[in-house]
């Protein structure tokens, strides 16, 4: 049997989220990014295009973050939910949202 777990997700989790992945656990990786602002990252709409080298381009929206949130391991998701996390969880939860498994790491 499946449970459902509901939590509230704030914008400034999602900012701290995409934060420590970029400055932290996702840089050796990423070869560049279109446009850097976190505060932006939890706004509708909003984009932020990531190359990656030999894989190509991605675009990273606020919607990808909650659906890699979905997909991460279950401890990677609670240390995130409960603000225990680190940069390797950030990284985590990225690479679920851009690539949907983990490819680095």
């Amino acid at each position: 049997m499946r449970k459902r777990i509901i939590f509230d997700i704030s914008e400034e989790m999602l900012e701290n989220w995409f934060v420590t992945a970029m400055e932290g656990g996702s840089n050796y990786w990423i070869d560049k990014i279109s446009e850097y602002c976190p505060d932006k990252i939890a706004i509708e709409g909003y984009s932020v295009a990531i190359e990656v080298e030999g894989m190509g381009r991605y675009e990273l929206t606020k919607e990808k973050l909650l659906e890699g949130l979905k997909t991460c391991p279950s401890g990677v998701a609670q240390r995130l939910m409960d603000e225990s996390y680190d940069a390797d969880d950030a990284d985590i939860l990225l690479q679920q949202a851009l690539f949907s498994e983990v490819v680095f790491g």
